[in-house]
């Protein structure tokens, strides 16, 4: 069974008997050797659509990696939506098992986390929330610090 099917079937915590939405499972491209670990609170647009990133944030963080990664891995920390809107850390602590099964995986040289995430789960690199890097060029310019330190100081590209 497929990463993606064992996360649709998953019934370890509350999340999959409250939500209106099915698990979002992980985007990429290629055989990716970096993984970015995202905080995004899953909505029905992301169920709709299938991705961890949906719409501006999705383009624009997509945009950015891409101008220094061919091959990257986007996922969610949690993958299920939430009736109320918020997570809690039960839920946060329970898909870090997910998290921890994607890891091994997918085999990923540097870990990026976004976000809430590096609370969870230990990564290479810290950054803020795939949303509050576009809110901003100041935001865009020191994830790209980031970027290009990963990309400079890696030999898998």
């Amino acid at each position: 069974m497929s990463l993606q099917e064992e996360i649709r079937l998953c019934k370890k915590c509350q999340l999959c008997t409250k939500m209106e939405t099915s698990p979002v499972p992980p985007e990429w491209v290629g055989q990716p050797k970096v993984m970015f670990i995202t905080d995004t609170l899953i909505s029905m647009h992301h169920d709709f659509e299938q991705t961890p990133l949906i719409g501006i944030n999705r383009i624009r963080f997509i945009q950015l990696i891409e101008k220094y990664f061919t091959e990257w891995y986007i996922t969610p920390l949690v993958k299920c939506s939430p009736k109320n809107s918020t997570y809690t850390q039960a839920d946060y602590k329970i898909c870090t098992e997910w998290i921890t099964e994607e890891i091994k995986r997918v085999k990923p040289k540097i870990i990026v986390g976004c976000g809430k995430v590096p609370k969870y789960i230990k990564c290479d690199y810290e950054t803020m929330s795939a949303a509050r890097i576009i809110q901003s060029k100041k935001n865009e310019e020191a994830f790209e610090v980031i970027l290009k330190e990963i990309s400079n100081g890696c030999e898998f590209q």
